[in-house]
């Protein structure tokens, strides 16, 4: 096993605590848990791509990590009205678009290759920042400055953006596999 898989694969098994630290309410702990996850898949990218350790299941498995890590994150954050349900909608909805639309593929034969596109990773970027950033705004002993507020929700349409328009580019991308 490759240092980024195993980094990966840590990435996956910091989610549950994730979970439980979220749903207790405890959301420094949640904020910590998080954070160390996002730095993780930047650490994983950067080794696998520096000491050629790329593989076919860290192809895989990385960006099913993001996935539900930020699934499940805006799920619970929507659940918890951390960030609008409408927000939590369409992340959820890129995914499963994105995770059918592989499966439909493989179905039909196509040659399916998985590679992030720049504005799927910027997205991604963004997605982990809002989520880190409300985050940080709902643990109370911080005492957030004012128009924080405001500024959360300029970013919740900036998600909105940047997951729309990744996911209709990897919608056309997987239309050019059909066969």
């Amino acid at each position: 096993m490759t240092i980024p898989n195993a980094i990966t694969i840590l990435r996956i098994l910091l989610v549950p605590p994730f979970v439980i630290y979220l749903l207790r309410g405890q959301y420094a702990g949640a904020l910590i848990i998080f954070a160390v996850a996002g730095i993780s898949d930047l650490i994983d990218g950067y080794i696998a791509r520096r000491f050629r350790q790329q593989s076919k299941i860290g192809a895989f498995i990385d960006p099913l990590a993001d996935k539900l890590l930020a699934g499940t994150a805006f799920v619970l954050l929507a659940t918890e009205k951390i960030i609008p349900d409408w927000l939590a909608v369409i992340v959820i909805s890129r995914e499963v678009v994105i995770v059918g639309g592989l499966y439909l593929l493989s179905l039909l034969g196509a040659q399916i290759t998985i590679a992030p596109s720049q504005t799927g990773k910027l997205n991604t970027a963004v997605q982990l920042s809002t989520v880190c950033l409300c985050l940080l705004a709902s643990v109370e002993s911080l005492g957030i400055p004012a128009g924080f507020d405001r500024f959360l929700e300029v970013l919740f349409l900036v998600t909105a953006v940047t997951t729309v328009i990744s996911g209709f580019q990897y919608l056309r991308r997987g239309l050019r596999m059909v066969p």
